[in-house]
């Protein structure tokens, strides 16, 4: 059964939704995170959040995210006669320090401005470099604790590893859990290794120490090179959950 690469479309939008709720419920994690919600208001809610992001992905130039999915094309059809989805990923297209050196040349007035998009764009969180989402509208009955806890600790590791270095981050990867093993992930992860190593760019995620990705993510050269550790004993559970950085240096073999 071929596996083919695409840029995600606006017809994707619930398949991705349902991609990446289907593939967090059994992380301890993202189960305290839900706590009491409703499923079916967690999914309308991640269905209302990736809309909102990937129409804005498509239709600004200047939106760094690059959604893409792999679809497998003996399995139906996904609306536009590509097959059906199976994995998806969310990428984050370098920015850093030539960027800042960029904004800083503006004369006053240039990019000053700030009125619609750009407005918006200034209340946005600004995480690793590039800036992120705005914060969703959570259903009634999820641990917010949780949420704001664990992106205190990523935004705080992001920081400590990418400094204003240029990388890509790859920020959600997710593959429907009965067509994992397949290679739809890799061929995902690999996206923009042929550009990052021609420009010499560095590549960063960030993942749980026990997550079944890990692995992964070693074979194709990426390299723990820090670590955060959230106290779930704090959050109303047990344990300790720990997330790991890992930077994959341009042309390390894969």
């Amino acid at each position: 059964m071929p596996l083919i690469l695409l840029s995600v479309s606006p017809f994707d939008i619930q398949a991705l939704a349902s991609i990446h709720y289907t593939s967090t419920l059994s992380n301890p994690l993202t189960q305290l995170l839900y706590g009491d919600a409703d499923p079916l208001e967690i999914q309308a809610s991640m269905n209302r959040g990736m809309a909102m992001r990937v129409k804005d992905s498509i239709e600004d130039p200047q939106n760094p995210h690059r959604y893409m999915k792999v679809v497998d094309t003996d399995l139906g059809n996904d609306g536009e006669g590509e097959g059906e989805m199976i994995s998806y990923a969310d990428w984050v297209v370098p920015v850093g320090e030539d960027d800042e050196k960029e904004k800083a040349g503006k004369g006053e007035g240039e990019g000053e401005k700030k009125d619609g998009k750009e407005s918006k764009r200034e209340e946005e969180e600004e995480v690793g470099g590039e800036k992120a989402p705005p914060r969703p509208s959570f259903p009634k009955g999820m641990n917010i604790a949780v949420q704001e806890a664990f992106m205190k600790e990523i935004t705080a590791l992001r920081e400590r590893v990418l400094g204003k270095r240029k990388h890509y981050l790859l920020g959600n990867l997710a593959t429907v859990p009965t067509h994992q093993g397949r290679g739809a992930a890799s061929q995902l992860i690999k996206w923009p290794f042929e550009d990052a190593d021609k420009a010499g760019v560095m590549i960063y995620l960030d993942t749980d120490l026990e997550g079944k990705g890990i692995n992964l993510y070693k074979k194709l050269g990426f390299k723990v090179v820090d670590e955060c550790r959230l106290d779930l004993g704090k959050l109303g559970s047990e344990g300790v959950h720990t997330h790991v950085g890992m930077v994959r240096e341009p042309g390390t073999p894969y």
